[in-house]
């Protein structure tokens, strides 16, 4: 009874030995194979600028843009939200005010824009389109032969020209699907009825800008920037019938002060 005993502690102890010497080296090995990962400079130079972003005071200059007026059949208009030498203080100036920067730089978050368009009771089928363009080369004036292609002469069906504004986008379309139902007044005449719509977009910039110490024009950004309007009715409408009788727009730019 001793003897086998013994003979059982002794293979047990052994076969311990073995497996735990086998775990032991298996895990050396695996720890003294294993790489450090490394930072890349541009992750960090990321987390640099979120940290700059995060710890700037936010600031926003509201400017009331210039009405478009009446808006008629098949015609374009636009409304400048920059322009490189004009007297329009789109950018900050510097100062310590609530709308000033106080260094020579900023980082420029977007515009919000808002506004109210008054669809005329019997065009009420119109479709407006709204599109923002910034060329490099400053390509002007911002008339339908240049930003169009002008094919049909129609502005729902005619292809923007790439060539001349590159970087030019359609960002929202606008339209009133059904017409508006005649409605009887007090005098028992009928009456259509206008439809007022308001129109909010928000317009991303995302870009550091850099100022002269006595102005308001960066250095690094295009000529200008400018919103485009469209409006086209395919119900019987004459290029000389209102779509659009009364608008009003505001823009918002929204910056980080460093």
């Amino acid at each position: 009874m001793p003897r086998f005993a013994q003979k059982r502690g002794r293979s047990s102890s052994r076969y311990s030995t073995n497996k735990r010497y086998k775990k032991t080296a298996y895990q050396m090995k695996r720890k003294s194979y294993r790489r450090k990962p490394t930072r890349s400079k541009l992750s960090f130079n990321k987390k640099v600028l979120a940290v700059i972003k995060k710890t700037a005071e936010p600031k926003v200059i509201h400017r009331v843009l210039n009405s478009l007026g009446p808006i008629y059949h098949n015609s374009m208009q636009f409304q400048q939200l920059f322009d490189k030498g004009s007297d329009t203080r789109t950018f900050p100036m510097q100062g310590d005010g609530q709308n000033e920067r106080n260094g020579n730089e900023i980082y420029a978050k977007g515009w919000m824009i808002r506004g109210s368009f008054c669809f005329a009771g019997d065009r009420r089928g119109t479709t407006l389109r709204f599109y923002m363009v910034s060329p490099k080369d400053g390509a002007w004036p911002l008339s339908y032969n240049n930003v169009f292609k002008n094919i049909t002469n129609n502005a729902a069906l005619d292809p923007l020209d790439k060539t001349k504004f590159a970087s030019t986008k359609l960002i929202k379309t606008i339209k009133i699907s059904d017409r508006s139902a005649p409605t009887t007044s007090v005098d028992g005449t009928f009456e259509l009825i206008d439809t007022n719509v308001i129109f909010k977009h928000w317009v991303p910039f995302n870009k550091k800008l850099s100022f002269q110490p006595d102005g308001n024009q960066p250095a690094d950004v295009n000529e200008y920037l400018a919103m485009i309007v469209t409006a086209y009715d395919h119900n019987t409408a004459l290029e000389t019938d209102i779509c659009i009788k009364t608008t009003d727009l505001m823009s918002s730019f929204y910056y980080a002060d460093p």
